[in-house]
């Protein structure tokens, strides 16, 4: 259950452990770094927590984020950066493909 918190904290959800999809959701913290994969790090960034909780906007690697997921590829296995702008009024910023579902695999 600690670890849930941890993570909800840095902003990351992780729906089901061993699937390389992580769900995005508000940080807690304006700036971190966590060293992740024995030696990358991995920064994450919240312009405007001061003003509010609501995920305005989100970037990956310096690139706009559409979908409210991303892979292990995209930020776990290398590090790198994930940037919210956070506000005080709710947004539709994700407007990106849904996660993939393990439950619908086509043959």
């Amino acid at each position: 259950m600690n670890s849930w918190l941890v993570w909800q904290m840095l902003g990351i959800y992780l729906p089901v452990v061993t699937q390389p999809v992580y769900l995005i959701a508000s940080p807690w913290f304006s700036d971190l770094n966590m060293t992740i994969n024995g030696n990358q790090t991995l920064r994450i960034r919240a312009a405007g927590l001061d003003e509010g909780y609501f995920v305005q906007s989100v970037r990956i690697n310096g690139e706009p984020w559409e979908k409210n997921w991303f892979e292990h590829e995209d930020l776990m296995a290398h590090g790198g950066t994930l940037e919210f702008a956070l506000g005080a009024e709710m947004k539709t910023w994700e407007t990106g493909a849904v996660p993939p579902s393990p439950g619908h695999v086509r043959l």
